[in-house]
C-alpha cells in the first residue's frame, strides 16, 4: 500500500505542479522590481507587498487616476473585513532620466497627504512592453486592476473604472482567495 502511495505521488506530483505552473503563466506573474515609494523607502516587489493578497491598481497615464480612485470605497471595505488584503497603487512609466523621475515623485508626493497613501503608492519606472508583456496585459489605455499572492502570482483581473459586475467579480476572487489561504 504505501509502495502504490509512493509511486502515485511520484506521478501525480509533476502533474499538479505543472498545473499550478501553466495557470500562473495563463495570468501572469509580477516581475522582480526594485523601486521607491513615496515615502522614499526601497523597496523590491513583489516580495515587499504587505499581503498575503494584493489588490494591485496599475495607472498608464496620470488621466487613469480617476478610475483608479473609482475602485476606493470598494478596497477600504475589502481591506476592513480581510486583514490579508492590502492594496497599491503603481503608477507605470517608460524608463526615465533620474531628473524627469525625481520631478514626477515629486509632485506625486505633493498631491497625497503623509500618510498611509505615500506609502503604499511605488511608482515604477521600467520598460513598459515588457512589464505589461510578464502580467499578460494587452491595453495601456485603462487601468489595470490585479489581484496578487504574496508571491505576484496573478489571481484575478480586471480593467477600467468600477462598475457593480467589478465589483462582485472582485468580491468573489477575494472569497475564492480566502478559502486558499487555510
Amino acid at each position: 500500500m504505501r509502495y502504490f502511495l509512493k509511486l502515485a505521488c511520484l506521478v501525480l506530483m509533476p502533474v499538479l505542479c505543472h498545473a499550478a505552473t501553466a495557470q500562473a503563466s495563463l495570468n501572469g506573474s509580477f516581475p522582480v522590481i526594485a523601486s521607491y515609494n513615496l515615502e522614499k523607502a526601497k523597496v523590491t516587489l513583489p516580495d515587499d507587498f504587505q499581503g498575503q493578497f494584493n489588490l494591485l491598481f496599475l495607472t498608464f497615464e496620470s488621466e487613469q487616476q480617476k478610475d483608479a480612485d473609482s475602485w476606493t470605497p470598494v478596497v477600504k471595505n475589502a481591506e476592513a473585513s480581510r486583514p490579508a488584503l492590502h492594496h497599491y497603487l503603481l503608477p507605470v512609466y517608460g524608463k526615465e532620466n533620474f531628473l524627469y523621475r525625481w520631478w514626477i515623485n515629486s509632485s506625486l508626493r505633493s498631491s497625497l497627504p503623509e500618510n498611509e497613501q505615500r506609502k503604499t503608492t511605488i511608482p515604477l519606472y521600467l520598460n513598459r512592453l515588457n512589464f505589461m508583456k510578464s502580467l499578460k496585459i494587452d491595453s495601456d489605455k485603462e487601468i489595470t486592476v490585479l489581484l496578487v499572492d504574496k508571491h505576484g502570482r496573478v489571481l484575478w483581473r480586471e480593467m477600467g473604472e468600477l462598475n457593480d459586475a467589478k465589483r462582485l467579480s472582485l468580491e468573489a476572487a477575494l472569497v475564492s482567495a480566502g478559502k486558499t489561504e487555510h
